[in-house]
């Protein structure tokens, strides 16, 4: 059994040894990088309604307030699509995306707790947590407090 838990809480636990999500075992010294980035929204249904509300809409047939009505649903749609943060391991197998939440803040928090995970390993050929270069708005970590 681990001795320490460095964070435990809606499925996920990072302890010295062990990253579990959801079922999912990772062992910290099996980690060679740990990425953390943005992902895009995925917003081909908006994209999809606008265009039917658009093709109505212009038809001014029978269906044009149907149109409206899509072209309502597909800004919401838009809207309503939250961007999703994910932490990427690179394991001996392949690179995996380990976490993916819309929550910024407790991917932040996993990432800070895997990083102090890690540098309590004494482990060769570790890198430290990279933040995406292709992000600009995920807000830097703070570096883990190792006790």
């Amino acid at each position: 059994m681990d001795q320490k838990v460095f964070f435990s809480q809606d499925g996920v636990t990072v302890s010295k040894a062990r990253f579990i999500v959801r079922s999912e075992l990772y062992e910290i010294n099996q980690i060679s990088l740990l990425t953390y980035k943005k992902l895009k929204p995925n917003r081909w249904v908006a994209m999809v309604c606008l265009a039917i509300g658009m093709l109505l809409v212009l038809d001014e047939g029978d269906f044009f307030a149907f149109g409206g009505c899509f072209i309502l649903l597909g800004i919401v749609a838009w809207v309503a699509t939250k961007p999703r943060y994910a932490i990427i391991l690179k394991m001996p197998e392949g690179e995996v995306q380990a976490l993916v939440s819309t929550d910024q803040a407790h991917v932040e928090r996993v990432a800070q707790a895997l990083n102090a995970s890690r540098g309590m390993n004494h482990t060769e050929n570790i890198e430290s947590a990279q933040r995406a270069e292709t992000d600009p708005d995920f807000s830097s970590l703070s570096p883990p407090a190792i006790e």
